[in-house]
């Protein structure tokens, strides 16, 4: 049976090892094009791709997705890797994760309430402290690791103790030591594994625009969810079977990106840093037929009189195509307050010249 266990993970690996890179583009790519996507249902346009130059897009899809997609690993999978690789198959642990005493078949409830449950309350606790900003929270998330570092050691230290065979006089000050040093690396790489997730956290809480009130409820307890089964699924199976491990932190990936972007505007503010959308007005320079457009559109007027044949602050949503697919604020409301009503309209880009917006660079 030990056998069989070793030549699938063997097999597996030699599987996975000749397309690791064309299988992580292929990733990177899926989680882009899934953020792309749902972008593009948010502003209710589907461009005409022009497949002479879809090299492009790829690329922004990918590199998209490479963002996102390391954001993610952080939560959803390394840290179940860090407790397969460290604590679950350690043959000094063996008999307490796992079935056997080899580490061949882990245990999914002793995984879920020695390392699972201690993760999931410090998961939460790191959420719920977003609320508190950038120096609360990193406060908040600095205390919950050090609890998170002592509480493990000492329950480390109790099951090493209960594993550990007894051992003559003698021997017990060295078998001591040994358990001590042994409970802090356990300890240590468990605070690591909550330390990962806590920046992934903070980072794609940003980036999805600080969502509060119900939304950030709703949030809260999806991703805990979420993250929590993924990593208990990626510490049960990787060892022997790594595709279902990476599967169902990929599935875990796209489900949380689909409620992410549901409840809080993730794929406008990650557009958004690309210049798309979310605030980035720009004056665009167009040829007679362009000025001509705008004139039939009824357009309010915002450049200068003597600035003929140009459109003034418009949003570009989206470059993909043979048009540019812009928005313009037509009832900006009372001072101080946002755009009330918002127009969208397409433009040839053959019929732009040039564009102007401010540098975001700081």
């Amino acid at each position: 049976m030990a056998n069989e266990s070793e030549e699938t993970a063997t097999r597996s690996r030699e599987v996975l090892q000749p397309n690791l890179t064309l299988g992580v583009w292929l990733l990177f790519l899926g989680l882009g094009g899934g953020i792309l996507a749902l972008y593009y249902a948010r502003i209710g346009y589907l461009p005409d791709i022009e497949w002479n130059a879809s090299i492009v897009y790829l690329a922004a899809a990918s590199i998209i997705g490479g963002g996102v997609g390391l954001l993610l690993a952080l939560s959803l999978f390394l840290p179940g890797y860090i407790w397969a690789e460290v604590l679950i198959c350690e043959p000094h642990l063996a008999g307490v994760f796992c079935f056997d005493e080899i580490g061949l078949e882990p245990c999914l409830r002793s995984v879920l309430f020695r390392l699972g449950l201690p993760f999931g309350a410090a998961l939460f606790v790191s959420h719920i402290a977003l609320k508190a900003g950038v120096l609360g929270y990193t406060l908040i998330a600095l205390a919950v690791l050090a609890v998170t570092f002592f509480t493990m050691r000492e329950r480390f230290r109790k099951l090493l103790n209960s594993e550990k065979e007894p051992t003559p006089n003698t021997e017990t000050s060295t078998s001591n030591i040994e358990t001590s040093r042994r409970a802090f690396k356990y300890a240590g790489w468990f605070t690591l594994s909550v330390l990962l997730n806590q920046i992934s956290m903070f980072l794609m809480y940003r980036l999805s625009g600080q969502p509060s009130g119900t939304n950030f409820v709703i949030l809260t307890a999806t991703c805990t969810t979420g993250v929590l089964i993924s990593n208990l699924v990626v510490a049960t199976r990787h060892h022997r079977f790594p595709r279902q491990a990476l599967v169902a932190s990929i599935v875990a990936a796209a489900l949380l990106l689909f409620t992410a972007d549901r409840f809080s505007p993730l794929s406008l503010r990650v557009m958004g840093f690309f210049g798309f959308g979310d605030n980035n007005e720009c004056n665009l320079v167009l040829t007679e037929a362009g000025a001509d457009i705008i004139q039939k559109l009824a357009l309010p007027e915002k450049c200068p009189a003597a600035a003929p044949n140009r459109v003034c602050g418009v949003e570009i949503l989206s470059k993909v195509g043979t048009e540019y697919f812009l928005s313009m604020c037509t009832d900006p409301g009372p001072a101080g307050q946002k755009c009330r009503l918002r127009r969208t309209f397409t433009l040839p880009k053959t019929d732009v010249i040039s564009r102007d917006s401010l540098d975001r660079r700081k």
